[in-house]
Order: structure tokens, then C-alpha cells, then sequence
């Protein structure tokens, strides 16, 4: 059978679900669906916050920049607080239509500061109106109006005459006054709420890859100038879940002393509200050697075991990557002890595995890497289930057969012209492979044996690629693949996982190779697909 004539016979077999227009909606309306309807506990991964990030999800667009720039485009000097001390450039929107309307900005700094676009629009049509509203020569605040015109893809600034003495810098988006505004935009966080997610997992927005931050004192802090540093500050993610009554998912850094992990502990412990549960992680993916923290958990173990004294070689075995597993269990436990030890300390019965639950992340394709991390633990420090909550994976449904793939350093296709229902007869194919191999009961049967659950710290789609980018797009827009998500997110659950989050939580571009992970394109519509799939999953009739 070609494969056009599979394609049509699978779309023709694939079971309808229903699709609302995409009509932007600013006050969606979800209401729970049917009583009888499976509830699954779905959470979902929260974007890394940047000028590019469509999401957008800070009201001041300052405190998603990437920084600022000095005229000749390098690094700007800074002061000890982070503001620039000479003439200096900021990005605050790129890669998506900005917001059509006025944004207000103040800044304290010299009155004759001269504010102008960044860069300089191609015509008079594209370009912001920037106007000077006022200046107070008691404060030295200035404040500015910034009208954007529609078909802009990039809201950059430039200051000169600043004599290096511009800061408290604050540009907002439209709609929020200067007096007073939210951290969160209110159109991010009614996302989410209509998401309604079981728990929110904090990697990608702290920043966790290739995230070196040891000491507590240096953390990201509300008073930063930007969060690119290190991450959003916990505090103000911590506030989000108790806003959504989502529960909290944390990544520990992977340079983070014990020190750090009890503070961390501690403000969980202090401010997230008390019925909502608490997953920890270290760090993400400690086995990919492709991340720092990779690197570095199997550079610490062979310096560890060179220096005499270890137990990561307690059986006499000599490679070195089983050193670095056994680490990653190992950091694992002592986290979990230092959780522990919060709230004994402060009277309280240890919260392991009840409130607290600490998740070993494994490689999905390779999952017999934790029976030795577990068989260490085991046999070194006792019952795994003495401080793990389970085992974590992350598992995805591809194209299949028409997946691009990635072969010594290029990409390779079977066919650069595929049609949408081509695409969605990949994504059942690969989902049929789950189903009918048992997948995530397989993953699940590493951990059984110790007593520990099935976590997927990412669960999704996978459409990364340089090939067929509108096909996948239209895919992803299509309302078919709703049933294929349910199938997949189904499927997990009835093979034994216990909690999962969705890859990702907001909106990217679908027209890059860089696949269609999120939720949306667009948080101006909140009838995608996906999205209505996710509140299906959460036992929420759609938006309408």
C-alpha cells in the first residue's frame, strides 16, 4: 500500500473530536465536563521567559530581556545592581507580532536622555511612536508612552545622553499601569488557569540546564533587573502554583549544595500552600552528557573515585559512566534526606513520599541504566523507597516512518513533501508502537520492584526537523490530533504511570525546525487543539 493510501485510510478510521473556531478569547470560560470523564493527573513544563519566548508572560518586558547591549552591540557595563553605566541598547520583544498598542514606561535617569527605536524600522509605518510624558526633578523619574503599530515583529530601545546614570527601568505591556501591576500577565496566567495543570514543573523557566549556581545567596532574586541569570526566582513560581493550585515540580541545580536544597526546602515548605505536593528532581537529565550538568556529575564521580574511599565502585565495577549514575541516585538520597530533615527539624513527621516526592530521572531509551542506580542504592543505603517517590522518564510520539532524523551532524528525510494526513498517520503509528509494545508498562517494571511509581518528567510530541515545517504545523493545528494526544496521554496512565507533564506549557512558533512541543502558537487563541485536548485530559469541557 503507498503510503498516501495508508494515510487516507488511517484519517479515515481516526476517531472525531470536536474543534472550536480559532476566535481569540480574552475571559475563557471552562466549566468541569462530564462527571463520569477520566481525570488524569497532567501537568506540563513551563517555558524558559526570554524577549523571544512567546509566552511573554511578565508584564515589565524588561524582566524578560536579554540584557543590555552598549552601541557598538557588545556587553554593556553594569553597575553593582545589573543597570547599565554608559549609552546602552535593550531587546524587549523578537520573533512574534507585538501586542498592537501603548506600553508606559519610567526610568530614573538624566531629563534629557534621548529615547529611539532599536533597531531603526524599515519604514515610518513600522515604527513605535515613542513620546516623553513627563519628568519629576525631585525623583529624576521619567516616563514615556511607546505606541506599537500592528505588523512589528521586534520592540527594541535605544538610550543615549544617559551619563550612564539610567535605571530602575521599566517598559510594560499594554493595559497595566505604572502605579501598579502584576508580575504575571493576566492573559499568561488565564492561560494556564484554563489549563487547570496538576502540577507545574519548573525546569526550562529557572533556567536548570548548564545552570552552575551553587550558594543559595546567589540565586535570582524578585529585585533583579532581568531573570536571565539563573532563572525566574522561586519565589515568584512558587506564588504562580499557589495562584493556579497547581502542584510545584523542582529542579534542583546540579552545582547546589545541601545548604542551597534546605533554603530551597524551607520556602517550600514556609510559602507554598499546604495541601499542594512538592516533586524534586536533580537537576534535568544528568546522564546527557550534552548538558554542563552531565558533564560535570561524571567529572565529580571519576575525581571521586580517583581519590580513594568511594562507594560508587563498591562491586569493583570500572566504568565510569555507571560512577555517574550511581552519583545522580546518590545526590538523589541526599536531597531527599535534606527535605526530610526540614520539616523534622521543625517537628513535623518527614514528608518523604507523602507531600514531598523525589523522582530519579533515567534515559527513556535506554531505561535498564537505573537498575544498577537502584541495585547501588539498594544495596548500600537500603530500600530505594526509603527516598524515592519513583522513577522518571520522557517519552514522546513521533512522525514514525516520516520522523526526520539527525545523521553525523545532518538531517535526513524519506520524504520532503509530506501531507498533513501523512503526518498525523505518523503520529498513530508511533502512538500504536506504545500501545501495542507496552512501552510505559516497560519503563514502569524498572521501578516496581523497589516500590516506586512512574513519573513523565516530559511527556509529548516530537516533530523536530528541518523538513515538511508547514505539514507539521498544520498538524499540529489539526483538530485529529486531539484523539491521538488522549490516546497517547491515556496510554501512559492505563500502563501504570502516575503523574506526567506536558512539553510544554504556552506558545512557540510552529513554523521552525525546532518542532511543535507547546500546547499552542498562540496565546491569543485558546481553542488549539492541543489545548482543548489537555482540559479534556483534566476532565474540563473546552473553552468556548
Amino acid at each position: 500500500m503507498s503510503s498516501k493510501t495508508s494515510a487516507v485510510s488511517f484519517i479515515e478510521n481516526l476517531e472525531p473530536r470536536t474543534f472550536f473556531s480559532a476566535a481569540p478569547t480574552s475571559s475563557p470560560s471552562v466549566t468541569a465536563a462530564d462527571s463520569t470523564a477520566t481525570v488524569y493527573p497532567l501537568g506540563g513544563v513551563l517555558q524558559q521567559q526570554t524577549d523571544a519566548t512567546v509566552d511573554h508572560a511578565f508584564t515589565d518586558l524588561v524582566k524578560s530581556s536579554t540584557g543590555f547591549k552598549n552601541l557598538n552591540g557588545g556587553a554593556a557595563t553594569l553597575d553593582a545592581a545589573g543597570w547599565p553605566t554608559q549609552d546602552f541598547t535593550v531587546r524587549l520583544w523578537s520573533g512574534s507580532s507585538v501586542t498592537v498598542g501603548r506600553f508606559n514606561m519610567s526610568f530614573v535617569g538624566p531629563s534629557n536622555t534621548v529615547v529611539s527605536p532599536n533597531p531603526t524600522p524599515a519604514s515610518a509605518r513600522l515604527t513605535p511612536k515613542i513620546t516623553k510624558v513627563s519628568y519629576n526633578s525631585t525623583t529624576g523619574v521619567n516616563t514615556y508612552t511607546i505606541d506599537a503599530p500592528a505588523g512589528i515583529t521586534t520592540l527594541g530601545l535605544k538610550f543615549t545622553n544617559t551619563a550612564g546614570r539610567v535605571k530602575n527601568l521599566k517598559v510594560l505591556q499594554p493595559g497595566y499601569s505604572l502605579s501598579g501591576y502584576p508580575v504575571f500577565t493576566n492573559k499568561y496566567v488565564n492561560f494556564l488557569k484554563s489549563l487547570a495543570p496538576h502540577t507545574l514543573r519548573l525546569m526550562d523557566i529557572v533556567d536548570i540546564n548548564n545552570n552552575t549556581n551553587a550558594d543559595w545567596a546567589k540565586r535570582p532574586q524578585i529585585a533583579d533587573v532581568n531573570y536571565n541569570r539563573d532563572g525566574v526566582p522561586w519565589e515568584l513560581l512558587i506564588g504562580l502554583c499557589n495562584t493556579l493550585h497547581a502542584n510545584v515540580w523542582v529542579c534542583i541545580p546540579g552545582h547546589a549544595t545541601d545548604a542551597y536544597v534546605k533554603q530551597l526546602a524551607t520556602l517550600l515548605k514556609n510559602t507554598l500552600a499546604p495541601d499542594l505536593n512538592i516533586y524534586v528532581e536533580y537537576s534535568n537529565e544528568v546522564w546527557n552528557q550534552g548538558f554542563e550538568q552531565g558533564k560535570y556529575n561524571l567529572a565529580q564521580a571519576k575525581a571521586e573515585v580517583a581519590a580513594g574511599g568511594s562507594n560508587l565502585n563498591y562491586d569493583g565495577n570500572t566504568n565510569p559512566y555507571d560512577w555517574a549514575d550511581r552519583r545522580t541516585a546518590r545526590r538523589l538520597l541526599q536531597i531527599s534526606n535534606d527535605f526530610r530533615d526540614v520539616w523534622t527539624a521543625a517537628g513535623e513527621p518527614s514528608p518523604i513520599n507523602g507531600r514531598v516526592r523525589c523522582v530519579l530521572g533515567n534515559q527513556a531509551a535506554m531505561p535498564a541504566r537505573i537498575d544498577q542506580m537502584l541495585k547501588y542504592v539498594a544495596d548500600v543505603y537500603g530500600p530505594p523507597k526509603n527516598y524515592f517517590w519513583g522513577i522518571g522518564v520522557a517519552l514522546y510520539f513521533t512522525l514514525n516512518k516520516y520522523q526526520d532524523q539527525f545523521v553525523n551532524g545532518h538531517w535526513k528525510t524519506n520524504n520532503q513533501s509530506l501531507t498533513v494526513d501523512q503526518v498525523l498517520e505518523g503520529m498513530d503509528l508511533s502512538i500504536k508502537t506504545y500501545e501495542s509494545q507496552q512501552k510505559f508498562a516497560q519503563q514502569l517494571s524498572h521501578g516496581s520492584p523497589y516500590g516506586l511509581h512512574l513519573d513523565a518528567y516530559e511527556l509529548g510530541v516530537d516533530t523536530k526537523g528541518p523538513f515538511n515545517i508547514q505539514a507539521k504545523k498544520q498538524a499540529s493545528l489539526d483538530a485529529r490530533i486531539e484523539a491521538l494526544m488522549g490516546r497517547f496521554v491515556s496510554a501512559f496512565f492505563n500502563q501504570g504511570g502516575e503523574q506526567a507533564n506536558w512539553y510544554s506549557l504556552g506558545a512557540r512558533s510552529y513554523d521552525t525546525q525546532y518542532g511543535t512541543w507547546t500546547v499552542t502558537n498562540n496565546l491569543n487563541n485558546l481553542n488549539a487543539a492541543k489545548e482543548q485536548e489537555f482540559r479534556i485530559l483534566r476532565g474540563l469541557a473546552p473553552t468556548v
